[in-house]
């Protein structure tokens, strides 16, 4: 009897311990599925842990396998409503699942590839979230995620408001399912927590919010940031353009308003770009930029002026330089044929040019030999340099060729 009762004890702890086992497998986090794109398969992240808001950093580490990038998630507990910070100090790409569907993780609230350090702020319901990393092989990242609370103030330089030119420092949303109608960009802002904390964006993108049409003038509006639902008031300004500059005059015009058509089918322009710009502003004064390429910003005005080449509504090509998308000139172009000491000089340039370009990416290719981390990676490398130099030679021997070809057929 006593030997009964004992083998039954033995067996029922022995249930005990495999019903035990079974919960805590059940239980334990497993490799999760998450779908960045529908067009793209499935990406999987294998469980590393837990991380614990508002108790210092966590060191993140990828798990196991040879892989060059590795894929993980940690768990953690967002216990009040409100924005949390994600901080990095190390070189990762993370981000939290926006929403989950039929056993899959999809897209994201936002990410962050992170260089050295970052911060991500969230906007987060009361619950349990994962967030992902990847990360490279065997790097270890340190992560602390906080509770800031409520958005007291978003503030910025007072200039970023005034005096704001449409195509220039204002633009229109063209996305018609966003929620903004127009935006902004400013150098730098100043997000206000409750618990006192204040994050510095650099260059970032404020969205304004109306149910105006913006012209000219001065607008009560609401300023937003993108991925974070807080809006506050705004007063803005909207000035023309020609409210700023009168005129431009660029010297010898003449040699920008012809274009050559050479054997390739390109069309370029054959003067040597570097005419002077003169501005003239509306209160009388003026500026100079020296050696005109193409391209200008004027840092105190906010604007940028630029060059380019378009056919008018009669086809005609057609000289241009605009600011702010005014036209200040506007010139019809002569358009000729390329003469043959001109389309063998072209064909001696880009001949020449695809040489060099790969000339210098053999360089890239040998080097590789030298900074290999082992003696099977400089072997292998080796390998690359032969192929992969083989086959830029190849490439660029066609196209001498082809280019050859329509130089002869061009000419004879």
């Amino acid at each position: 009897m006593k030997k009964t009762i004992k083998t039954a004890v033995a067996m029922l702890l022995a249930i005990i311990m495999v019903c035990s086992s079974l919960t805590a497998f059940a239980s334990s986090p497993s490799d999760i599925e998450w779908n960045f794109w529908e067009a793209e398969e499935n990406s999987v992240y294998s469980y590393a842990g837990e991380i614990t808001v508002d108790a210092g950093a966590t060191d993140v580490k990828g798990s196991g396998g040879e892989e060059f990038e590795k894929l993980v998630y940690y768990t953690f507990e967002a216990e009040e409503t409100g924005y949390y910070s994600v901080e990095t100090s190390g070189e990762c790409w993370f981000g939290i699942p926006d929403r989950y569907e039929d056993g899959v993780y999809r897209d994201t609230k936002d990410y962050t590839e992170s260089y050295g350090f970052a911060e991500r702020i969230y906007y987060l319901e009361a619950g349990e979230y994962i967030i992902g990393f990847d990360l490279y092989y065997d790097a270890t990242d340190e992560v602390s995620i906080n509770f800031y609370g409520d958005i007291v103030n978003i503030s910025c330089d007072e200039k970023t408001f005034k005096d704001l030119i449409f195509n220039s420092s204002i633009n229109e949303s063209g996305d018609e399912e966003a929620e903004h109608d127009y935006w902004i960009d400013a150098n730098a802002i100043m997000i206000e927590f409750e618990n006192g904390a204040d994050v510095i964006r650099e260059c970032t993108t404020i969205l304004i919010y109306t149910d105006e049409e913006l012209t000219k003038g001065e607008y009560d509006v609401e300023i937003g940031i993108y991925g974070i639902p807080y809006r506050q008031k705004a007063t803005i300004s909207i000035i023309d353009i020609k409210d700023v500059i009168a005129k431009i005059e660029l010297e010898d015009l003449e040699l920008f308003t012809e274009r050559v058509y050479y054997f390739n089918g390109s069309k370029y322009n054959v003067s040597t770009g570097t005419e002077d710009l003169v501005i003239t502003y509306t209160d009388g004064t003026t500026e100079v930029v020296e050696d005109f390429e193409g391209w200008e910003w004027l840092e105190d005005k906010n604007v940028s002026i630029e060059s380019y080449y378009d056919t008018d509504d009669e086809g005609n090509w057609c000289y241009i330089v605009s600011v702010a998308g005014v036209e200040y000139i506007k010139e019809v172009c002569t358009v000729r044929s390329a003469t043959g000491i001109e389309n063998i000089l072209m064909y001696h340039s880009l001949n020449l040019s695809r040489i060099a370009n790969t000339f210098d990416w053999m360089g890239v290719y040998f080097s590789d030999i030298f900074h290999a981390d082992s003696i099977s990676g400089a072997f292998n490398n080796l390998g690359y340099f032969f192929t992969e130099s083989t086959s830029d030679w190849l490439y660029t021997f066609a196209t001498i060729s082809r280019n050859t070809a329509l130089l002869f057929d061009y000419m004879f």
